[in-house]
């Protein structure tokens, strides 16, 4: 046994060594170094309150103070007691051990902290285990393990990390960060991607990401853009002074999401694959309340007394210590040496705890326990907007949700529902554009197109690509289209829509509120072929009353391409069963050997009341010319009495040049007149027998037609 005390220094199979006092019992190769103790091998030098060491086993155990210089990089380590050897070049650290890189001026600090720290010169990789912190600038990240390299290249988080810069946090099952230049650069989170921005500068606002995997570009150790993938779910809450203006609540979901930000702020959301999602903003009565100074104070007091009481029970929180990490006074410089310790711990050094801490690296998954980081300061949603997706795993992170239905949340009573393949949100300008097969729904209005934005500030939407809007009354279709949300108004270019077996088509259409139209160099007609129709009423300026009927002027009636007649000023009923006006049946249009072109069944109907009606309709034949005037009038209230009359009157010019007139009218009157009893009357008129027996003149509509079916 050997004792040496005052400035002893020597020399072993580790290193050089110097202290107060040595004991070296040679027998058990046990060596004891007190007072100031230091040990300096070839890739580090190691200072504690006690040194000892196994020379034949080549691992010793530091305890008290312990400080580790790693010389190749200058890293420095701390803890109270660290178990070290030369096989590997493995050290153990353990009580509030944590670890700093070189500081390099203009360089961002980069400090690991853990339950347990485990160095590895050789391999120059790092694992820390239990509540583990590690900052590097701006980022700092919470996770019950870690693997790092020495050199700074990478860092894997395992067990539930959480990633946090001065805006925002990132919340996975998984992570892993690069550096590059001393600075992380890129984040890639793996499963349950959670991740929450409030930038300070702007209270109330609030965006959340969701994901299976999340990737993450930063500068300076702050986030300036992320894509999520896999079931991709993007929550935005604007703050108050947004609110104010009209900026409203938006959830969205997509394949992929991807976002961009600058200071903290999204300013622009990518939806891709399978976009969806809802827009809700304050009305005009809303933003009005927003502006009202004493509303706000009130929600912004309780507020604050909601942010105290959580702040209350957070007080004394372990947690709390581990964030502010290590004071300047703490840090050691290379140059300078360690700052000397004045306690010393005692304890033995346990065969095989090194080899015990060096486990591999998909082994940091087990770790221990994780900080409490994840627990929101204050409620951060309401649950009534969130999906329930949403709300089950930001219940499951510990976050709070505000109560449902309170008065700040009623403010966003607009709606507007969206989906496409591709999905842009710009947040500042507060515009969404929406690329293939897009569909966007207000109000009980639903558009579809290829291409729409919506510019929310401007309350204007716009549409391009075959835009078809349609409510439950109509649908307009055309080539462009705007809408005006505020004003409920649309305007489609090149449109045309249905009505009650009615088209309708024109340069422009607007869409006012309610049931109307406003068309312009509008057609009208009821033949359902697109291109070319077999007649139609045009009009510069037309009015449609859905339900009701359709004022045109000037009209004209079409046969093909070719006018018939003209009318100024014209109105006809759209309404649905029996009413009053002009009637579109089957016009017949042709050219008779003997009696030339000719145009028939221009009608009118009139609906008297519930019991009666009448009809007539003209016949045109261009040779003579030939004019021929017919109507029907009926009646009948059941089970009482029924009856119609009809009448034909012709007038042209005969072979010789004279003045002909034909007429021919036939009725009948049906009656009951008791039990069992019933009388009818006939009566049957003609001017000229040939005229009634005539197969193309004098005929009615009704008789034409079966004409028609029994010679065919």
């Amino acid at each position: 046994m050997l004792y040496l005390s005052g400035d002893v220094r020597g020399e072993g199979p580790q290193g050089t060594f110097s202290a107060h006092d040595l004991s070296w019992d040679r027998a058990r190769g046990h060596l004891v170094l007190r007072g100031d103790p230091q040990l300096v091998e070839p890739e580090r030098v190691l200072w504690a309150d006690r040194i000892e060491a196994r020379t034949e086993r080549q691992e010793g155990e530091a305890i008290g103070n312990v400080r580790i210089l790693i010389l190749p990089d200058s890293t420095w380590a701390y803890g109270s007691r660290a178990i070290y050897g030369d096989g590997g070049g493995r050290t153990v650290l353990t009580g509030n051990p944590w670890m700093e890189e070189r500081v390099v001026p203009g360089q961002p600090r980069s400090i690991v902290r853990g339950d347990t720290l485990i160095l590895n010169q050789h391999a120059q990789t790092g694992q820390a285990r239990g509540n583990v912190r590690i900052e590097r600038g701006e980022l700092v990240t919470d996770s019950e393990s870690a693997l790092y390299f020495l050199q700074g290249e990478q860092m894997r988080l395992y067990g539930r990390p959480v990633a946090r810069d001065r805006d925002g946090e990132i919340h996975a099952d998984t992570m892993f960060v690069r550096v590059r230049g001393r600075e992380a650069d890129r984040l890639t989170a793996y499963g349950n991607v959670l991740v929450r921005y409030e930038p300070p500068e702007k209270p109330g606002e609030m965006s959340i990401l969701l994901g299976d995997t999340l990737v993450a570009s930063l500068r300076g150790g702050v986030v300036t853009g992320m894509e999520a993938q896999g079931n991709a779910l993007s929550l935005y809450y604007p703050s108050f002074t947004d609110a104010m203006s009209g900026t409203g609540r938006n959830l969205s979901e997509a394949r992929r999401i991807h976002l961009e930000m600058r200071s903290g702020q999204i300013q622009r959301v990518d939806l891709i694959e399978e976009a969806s999602g809802s827009y809700l903003y304050p009305s005009d009565s809303a933003r009005e309340k927003l502006r009202s100074a004493s509303w706000l104070d009130s929600l912004l007091a309780a507020d604050r007394a909601a942010d105290e009481a959580v702040a209350d029970s957070l007080e004394g929180s372990p947690a709390e210590d581990r964030n502010a990490g290590p004071s300047r006074a703490d840090s050691v410089d290379s140059t300078t040496g360690p700052v000397p310790g004045d306690s010393l711990t005692n304890g033995s050094m346990e065969h095989g705890a090194l080899d015990a801490g060096a486990t591999e690296a998909d082994s940091l998954a087990r770790g221990s326990t994780a900080p409490d980081s994840s627990v929101s300061a204050r409620a951060i949603i309401p649950d009534d907007f969130a999906p329930p997706r949403v709300v089950a795993i930001l219940r499951a992170r510990s976050f709070d949700l505000a109560e449902p239905g309170g008065g700040y949340d009623r403010l966003f009573e607009e709606r507007v529902d969206y989906s496409g393949d591709t999905l842009r949100f710009h947040v500042p300008q507060d515009r969404i554009e929406i690329s293939g097969s897009g569909v966007l729904e207000y109000a009980g209005n639903k558009l579809e197109a290829r291409d729409i934005n919506y510019l929310a500030d401007r309350e204007l939407i716009t549409a391009a690509g075959d835009p078809a809007i349609s409510d439950p009354e109509a649908t307009l279709k055309g080539q462009r289209m705007t809408y005006r949300t505020d004003e409920r108004q649309g305007l489609i270019y090149q449109g045309r829509t249905t009505f009650d077996q009615g088209y309708y088509y024109g340069e422009q259409i607007k869409k006012l509120p309610g049931d109307e139209l406003l068309v312009r160099s509008g057609d009208y007609t009821t033949c359902d072929q697109e291109s070319l129709p077999h007649y139609h009423f045009h009009a510069e300026r037309m009015k449609l009353i859905l339900k009701d009927k359709v004022v045109a002027r000037p009209a004209i009636l079409y046969v093909k391409r070719i006018p018939i007649f003209a009318l100024p000023y014209y109105i006809f009923p759209i309404q649905k069963g029996r009413r009053s006006g002009v009637m579109m049946p089957n016009v017949e249009l042709g050219f008779n050997r003997n009696r030339g072109r000719f145009v028939r069944n221009l009608g009118y109907y009139w609906a008297i009341n519930d019991y009666m009606d009448a009809r007539s309709w003209l016949d045109y034949y261009d040779r003579g010319p030939r004019i021929y005037l017919n109507g029907i009038y009926q009646y009948r209230v059941r089970y009482l009495l029924d009856g119609s009359f009809e009448g034909s009157y012709l007038r042209s010019k005969d072979d010789s040049g004279g003045r002909q007139v034909d007429w021919s009218l036939q009725g009948g009157h049906a009656q009951t007149l008791g039990e069992g009893a019933r009388g009818t009357l006939r009566l049957d008129f003609t001017s000229n027998q040939s005229y009634r027996g005539d197969r193309d003149f004098g005929a009615g509509v009704d008789e034409r037609l079966n004409r028609i079916l029994e010679s065919s």
